[in-house]
């Protein structure tokens, strides 16, 4: 059998890069579907940050913040204005349990990863506040409010004997214990008045992709991920494409083809793992620290904590990325070394009738 015709040569080194590009995209696109657009992984990203463990910091900061007036009403932020916010955390810990914020945290990862995956063009995340009223409504959770607020000064406690009518006269404070059995019952039907007032629920965000309005990025993302399984099934067909035909026209004989093979295989392998490590090295260092300063402003230790869920995550990605990387690069190494002990065919090309 003879060499390679020219003709012959330039399609099997067109196919072969065409083959090597195909699987580059896929050590990079095939995470994304497995990680990135999954919603388990984010949820096992907070759970395994302790969001949970913080999150009566995130409540506190929502309820009583410096929005809280806007989003609660003016009559209860009369009393959370007053409160301190240590003791706030400890009163929302016992007070809600941390499933209710996984639940709300849940709710909301799937209402985004739905709208992805082209459920409608309306994006609404909130928080549902109902479990919070009806808790926060019980005598004792109502007590422990009033226990929270600064103790009763002398003066506050003659505007109390002096009762001259409406809930603006009540000071909102700590009151004895001597006198709080009769106290209670005044203020019990007033702050009731003011968990009447929050609403069922809180709106975070809304986005929608009719909105003239809406950006062109976010737009062209949503679109990416509702066609991610149409991409992935392009790259495959591509990528069998590609090898057959470049196994069609490689050679001659199958040593060289092997050989050809395995050659595009490990340059795919390897560009594609030493593309990873830059990116890893750019998501743990300049990333990191973007995500950090958009998220530092948040009360406490949630911004430490998202950092650390983002961290996981894009660490998550590069590690599916390596794996898949490392098996390319491997059964690219395996048949280059089968097509040099196995074959033992000298009559065909060598490497110089290779890719």
């Amino acid at each position: 059998m003879g060499k390679l015709s020219p003709t012959r040569r330039i399609f099997s080194i067109l196919t072969g890069v065409l083959f090597c590009l195909v699987l580059i995209v896929s050590i990079f696109w095939i995470p994304v579907q497995k990680v990135l657009l999954r919603p388990d992984v984010y949820k096992q990203a907070f759970q395994d940050q302790g969001f949970y463990r913080v999150y009566p910091q995130m409540v506190t900061g929502l309820l009583f913040g410096e929005t809280s007036s806007s989003m609660l009403g003016n009559s209860l932020n009369q009393i959370t204005s007053r409160l301190d916010q240590e003791k706030v955390d400890q009163f929302i810990f016992s007070m809600i349990p941390p499933t209710w914020f996984q639940d709300q945290l849940n709710a909301n990862l799937d209402r985004v990863f739905a709208f992805l995956n082209g459920s409608g063009e309306t994006l609404s995340l909130g928080v549902d506040l109902a479990g919070i009223k009806t808790n926060l409504a019980e005598e004792g959770n109502i007590r422990g409010l009033i226990q929270l607020l600064p103790e009763c000064t002398a003066s506050d406690l003659t505007s109390l004997l002096s009762l001259l009518g409406g809930e603006k006269n009540i000071p909102f404070c700590r009151f004895p214990d001597s006198v709080m059995g009769v106290v209670y019952p005044i203020i019990q039907p007033i702050v009731m008045n003011m968990i009447a007032q929050i609403p069922d629920s809180i709106p975070l965000t809304s986005v929608s992709l009719e909105s003239n309005g809406s950006p062109t990025a976010l737009v062209t993302f949503v679109q990416i991920a509702r066609n991610a399984s149409t991409i992935g099934t392009t790259l495959a067909i591509l990528g069998i494409l590609f090898l057959v035909a470049m196994i069609l026209m490689s050679g001659p004989g199958w040593r060289a083809k092997i050989q050809t093979t395995g050659i595009v295989l490990l340059s795919a392998g390897s560009v594609g793992l030493v593309m990873l490590l830059i990116l890893w090295l750019g998501l743990n260092s300049s990333a990191a620290a973007m995500v950090h300063a958009a998220v530092s402003s948040l009360p406490g230790e949630v911004g430490g904590v998202i950092t650390g869920v983002y961290l996981q995550v894009a660490n998550n990605y590069v590690m599916v990325a390596a794996l898949i990387g490392f098996v390319i690069l491997v059964l690219g190494v395996v048949l280059y070394v089968v097509s040099r002990t196995l074959f033992k065919d000298h009559s065909v090309a060598g490497p110089s009738g290779d890719l």
